[in-house]
C-alpha cells in the first residue's frame, strides 16, 4: 500500500486518517491529545498545551479542492476552538491547516457563513478550497498556526 494512497477511503475513513495525522503532528508539537466523541459525523481532538491552554479541533478531510463546511450550531465562534483541514492529494503528502473559529467573523473568498434563511439546510461555516483560494488558506498553516497555540 501507497503511503499516500487515498483512492477507495470512504468519508469516514479519510476523515479517521487526518484524526491520526492532525494527533500525531500535535503529539510531535509537544501537545497532550484526547479523541472527543461529538457524533458519529464529527471528528475532534481536545489538545492541551505544556501551559495548560486546551484547544478542540474539529477536523474535516478532503481530497482535493472543494467546499467543505462545520455546521454553526456545533462549532461555535471561540477563541479555543479551530478548524483542523487536511488537504489531501492523491501520492502526496497531506496539507494541514488549522482555523480558528472566530476568523469567520468576517466572510471573504475561502471562508463563508451561509445561513440559508428559508431553506431546509441548517446555517454552516464554509471553507471554499480552490486553487484560487490557496494564497488565503496559507495563513493558517498547521506548522504557522501552532506556534501561536502554545502562548
Amino acid at each position: 500500500m501507497e503511503r499516500y494512497n487515498y483512492k477507495g477511503l470512504t468519508k469516514l475513513q479519510l476523515n479517521e486518517r487526518a484524526r491520526g495525522i492532525f494527533e500525531s503532528e500535535f503529539k510531535c508539537n509537544g501537545f497532550i491529545v484526547n479523541r472527543v466523541k461529538c457524533n458519529y459525523r464529527t471528528i475532534s481532538l481536545l489538545v492541551s498545551s505544556d501551559k495548560g491552554i486546551r484547544h478542540l479541533v474539529h477536523i474535516r478531510s478532503v481530497r482535493g479542492y472543494k467546499y467543505i463546511y462545520f455546521k454553526k450550531k456545533g462549532f461555535p465562534l471561540h477563541p479555543t476552538w479551530l478548524a483542523g483541514v487536511a488537504l489531501l492529494f492523491e501520492g502526496q503528502k497531506p496539507k494541514l491547516y488549522l482555523i480558528p473559529s472566530t476568523e469567520w467573523k468576517t466572510s471573504n473568498p475561502l471562508l463563508k457563513s451561509p445561513d440559508y434563511l428559508g431553506k431546509k439546510s441548517d446555517p454552516e461555516w464554509g471553507i471554499n478550497l480552490s486553487k484560487k483560494n490557496m494564497e488565503h488558506l496559507e495563513q493558517f498553516v498547521f506548522n504557522k498556526m501552532i506556534k501561536g497555540l502554545c502562548k
